[in-house]
């Protein structure tokens, strides 16, 4: 995944189809869709970790769960 910040958007890399896609996040506030919040991965603990691009914290990736930290996503 790759993240545009001058663009506020995060473009992913689907290694099943090979094709790039958008990632993005609803933000209800301003009612559009923002970046991703991950600005690193590493995979270590038999999971993916990723880094918040937001402030200090390191998030376990996973494709069933579908919350932004503490924000649930609907």
């Amino acid at each position: 995944m790759v993240t545009i910040p001058s663009l506020d958007k995060s473009l992913a890399y689907d290694q099943l189809t090979h094709e790039w896609h958008r990632r993005a996040l609803w933000d209800p506030t301003f009612e559009t869709w923002v970046s991703h919040r991950a600005s690193c991965h590493a995979y270590g603990f038999d999971q993916h970790l990723v880094g918040d691009r937001l402030g200090p914290a390191i998030y376990s990736w996973r494709t069933d769960v579908f919350t932004d930290g503490l924000v649930v996503l609907t």
